[in-house]
């Protein structure tokens, strides 16, 4: 399968995040109207030069301009597209910005440079037009469903239009304008190519099984993964005073002996006596498989009683171990006294297709393999697709070059 060109992906990146949407747009609380459920949150424009009187039903996004390029002295122009000029200024120093984010060992040129500028006058064209057809609720619509899918990947909800800042600000640096500026546009020239360029999108053939062995093959070492341990505990905290935390290691000792003695069993053990609430309730059954050397079962536990877990026989308890306990849901872990018994183990190994990647979720080496290529080839499709409509744009344009 071919490579997305190194100039596309920049472009896709860098593209959007300077087009002007709207003017003073603001955000406002949806619990101010009655009629709408106080749990929505909706974002709305507003045009400082808006007459009061108009009609409610009136849009008031402030189409996007694309103003002539202010030439400075000196400054030789290389193209003009749409009133918009095109300086050497301008290319020199894209150049640099374009080769600062190139990842790859290639180098852009100054004609890439050049085009770029162009694409990104033709662009904002687009959609200045495509903008001027939507209502505001329809802008409003995409901004929220957007705001949606970002806080479904990340499992939270807004019940604010303060929470909605914060996130975009803690995560993306961004205040709600900022990111209605960068994600309308983007929608817009994404769905202009999808309907109107759709059979440019099936260009590249989807994979075959051929092509995940081959991926497979190629990223073996990648599939290396550690050792997995599905554990159980007793667990006492550390005393405050010397006093306590003594009688506390021996009341762990004496259950120990218990244990292996046979008067109890380690499930009654850590039902009735372990400190962890959360596991004493499934006989001290650790919820998750713990990764060998991870670091989250090292915050947990500490280092040496994660040594002491992975020693273990399948059914072997340990000795009183010192280490500590957090639940990983940002509690602090706090130091006491274990009893470790190992469930199960799966070894460190290399992951063949139908092995599942880690214990803890059901994605196979296949399943990751096969998403992974899918969304290759539909980037692949949609890259075409991209430069397609980028051409005819050109194309269409009443661009001028200069010697």
């Amino acid at each position: 399968m071919k490579h997305v060109n190194k100039f596309l992906i920049t472009f896709l990146l860098l593209f959007f995040i300077s087009i002007p949407v709207f003017a003073n747009p603001q955000v406002e609380d949806s619990g101010s109207n009655t009629n709408t459920n106080t749990n929505t949150t909706t974002i709305t424009t507003t045009d400082s030069n808006k007459n009061t009187n108009s009609s409610s039903n009136q849009s008031n996004i402030t189409p996007i301009n694309v103003k002539p390029t202010t030439i400075t002295t000196g400054s030789t122009i290389l193209a003009s597209v749409y009133g918009t000029n095109i300086t050497k200024n301008q290319v020199t120093s894209t150049l640099a910005e374009l080769k600062e984010s190139n990842e790859t060992t290639e180098d852009y040129t100054e004609t890439e440079a050049l085009d770029y500028l162009i694409y990104q006058v033709l662009l904002q064209r687009k959609a200045e037009e495509l903008l001027s057809e939507l209502s505001e609720e329809e802008v409003n619509y995409l901004v929220m469903a957007a705001l949606k899918e970002i806080s479904d990947s990340y499992n939270v909800t807004f019940s604010s239009n303060e929470q909605i800042e914060l996130f975009l600000k803690t995560y993306y640096g961004m205040t709600v304008n900022d990111f209605a500026n960068a994600v309308v546009p983007q929608y817009l020239i994404q769905s202009y190519v999808l309907d109107n360029y759709s059979d440019y999108l099936k260009s590249v053939e989807d994979f075959t099984e051929d092509d995940i062995i081959e991926f497979y093959n190629e990223n073996k070492d990648s599939f290396k993964v550690g050792a997995f341990a599905r554990v159980a505990h007793i667990y006492k905290i550390a005393g405050d005073t010397p006093e306590e935390d003594a009688a506390n290691k021996a009341f762990m000792e004496q259950l120990y002996r218990q244990i292996r003695l046979g008067t109890t069993t380690f499930e009654k053990a850590a039902s009735e006596h372990s400190d962890d609430s959360s596991s004493a309730k499934d006989g001290g059954l650790i919820s998750g498989w713990l990764l060998q050397d991870s670091e989250i079962g090292k915050l947990r536990f500490g280092d040496d009683a994660c040594k002491v877990i992975f020693n273990l026989g399948i059914g072997q308890y340990s000795p009183v171990t010192v280490g500590y306990h957090s639940s990983g849901d940002d509690e602090e872990p706090i130091k006491g006294y274990h009893i470790f018994k190992l469930i199960g183990l799966r070894p460190a190994m290399t992951l063949t297709l139908d092995d599942v990647i880690d214990p803890n979720y059901t994605t196979t080496v296949r399943e990751y393999i096969s998403n992974s290529l899918s969304q290759s080839v539909q980037s692949l499709n949609y890259g075409i697709a991209y430069n397609k409509m980028l051409s005819d744009l050109k194309e269409q344009s009443d661009l001028v070059y200069y010697n």
